[in-house]
């Protein structure tokens, strides 16, 4: 368990690692424990999508790093997102970025499911993260962050250009 609630990067974490490959991290919404906006109101979209990018990168450096083979490993990843009943979709975070979406979440909770085939560079796993957030954002008055966007956000955090 990590625990950090000063400085800049507040977050609680609860990790479970298997040496059989089997992975497991819980960690609250950044939304949540920031100073600038108030819990349980807004739900970055950016965030969303550097966390779950992020997922799909460290996920296969532990197979890769645990001997799987790459041409028969397949990875599965599930996203669990709660407490989202009357949030806004709102990049609070990065105050630079307009979105459209309109609507509060009228879900409390949503369960996406997304395959990695190991050899993924991660140059690729844009439309792995698309595929991953498309049903949560959708909670938002039926919103869809546009796939050009995406790639964009995956391609900085990759190159390491936030």
């Amino acid at each position: 368990m990590i625990i950090s609630l000063e400085g800049w990067s507040k977050h609680v974490d609860f990790l479970r690692f298997d040496p059989r490959g089997e992975f497991y991290l819980w960690r609250n919404l950044p939304d949540d424990v920031s100073d600038q906006i108030p819990p349980g109101k807004m739900l970055d979209p950016i965030v969303v999508i550097l966390r779950v990018t992020e997922a799909l990168l460290v996920g296969p450096a532990f197979a890769r790093a645990l001997g799987w083979k790459s041409e028969e490993a397949r990875l599965g990843f599930a996203f669990r997102w709660t407490k989202l009943k009357g949030r806004q979709l709102e990049p609070w975070a990065n105050p630079g970025v307009t979105i459209n979406a309109y609507g509060t979440a009228q879900d409390d909770t949503v369960t996406t499911f997304v395959e990695l085939p190991l050899d993924t560079p991660g140059s690729a796993v844009a439309p792995h993260v698309d595929e991953a957030t498309r049903e949560l954002f959708v909670l938002f008055g039926g919103y869809q962050f546009p796939s050009a966007a995406i790639e964009n956000w995956v391609r900085r955090l990759v190159e390491r250009r936030l």
